[in-house]
């Protein structure tokens, strides 16, 4: 299971906490975090996206990876259900699972039309440097589920 993101984080607290829950999802499964180079010197958004888009699209091999982007627009489930959900696509998927958070203009369509899903964390926008700790919490607490840890309390 790897997770792609475009750009460096800049907070010291967002930091931490990244390397806090990649530690903890990595003793649970195989993990690894993809980061990206942003665009410099691009004033465009649409020529944003397109040139991290393009960046994306050059390593990833789709015979190898289920992609699963993180968009506004995509499904929505509660933790457990999300547990579920990456269970049920890992026990039917010879692939790794590639989840990919936009920059901070997200997805072109053409972009979205190539995953296999969409996968929303909250219909507010939320800054996608942030989004990077609260995905990787709710990986780790699907995962904590999935092994009948007691972090997740309902």
């Amino acid at each position: 299971m790897e997770l792609w993101w475009t750009g460096k984080t800049n907070s010291k607290y967002l930091n931490d906490g990244i390397l806090e829950y990649q530690k903890r999802i990595c003793q649970l499964h195989k993990f690894e975090i993809r980061e990206f180079k942003e665009s410099k010197g691009i004033q465009m958004p649409k020529l944003i996206t397109k040139y991290e888009e393009e960046a994306i699209s050059l390593v990833l091999d789709k015979s190898k990876f289920k992609v699963v982007l993180l968009d506004e627009v995509g499904i929505s489930m509660r933790s457990i259900e999300f547990s579920k959900w990456l269970e049920a696509k890992f026990l039917n998927s010879t692939h790794k699972f590639c989840f990919i958070i936009g920059g901070p203009y997200g997805f072109s369509d053409e972009f979205k039309l190539k995953a296999d899903s969409l996968l929303s964390l909250s219909k507010m926008t939320l800054s996608h440097q942030l989004i990077r700790l609260v995905f990787l919490e709710q990986l780790y607490r699907a995962l904590s589920i999935k092994n009948n840890l007691p972090y997740h309390h309902e």
